[in-house]
């Protein structure tokens, strides 16, 4: 619900074209995991796993596009090449999102310095 909220809103709202939803909502998606996984004594990739199969995978897009490119259709591999750019965005922003949310964990939890 998360992810699809995310990107949805930053589409609307924020005028994102997909590939950036995707990358906020995926970023936001990896940062909560990261946050949550250690409490819930989960690895991230059980709570992301799920909501990247639900709301952000392009599969019908890549299906489509795939299969006109293959027709010879025009426009077809800029289509491909869209999908696969949102696949890529969903890797990188998973990734960052849990840098993210796993780094501002542990400054959390580290004692305060002292001077």
């Amino acid at each position: 619900m998360l992810s699809i909220a995310v990107r949805s809103l930053s589409q609307v709202h924020l005028s994102l074209p997909p590939s950036l939803a995707v990358l906020f909502a995926a970023t936001v998606l990896g940062a909560v995991a990261g946050r949550l996984a250690p409490r819930l004594r989960l690895p991230a990739g059980a709570l992301v796993t799920p909501a990247i199969s639900a709301s952000l995978l392009p599969g019908p897009d890549i299906y489509r596009s795939l299969s006109a490119y293959t027709a010879g259709a025009s426009g077809a591999g800029r289509q491909l090449l869209s999908a696969l750019i949102v696949t890529v965005a969903i890797g990188a922003g998973i990734v960052l999102g849990n840098i993210l949310g796993v780094q501002k964990g542990l400054r959390e939890k580290q004692p305060p310095q002292e001077q």
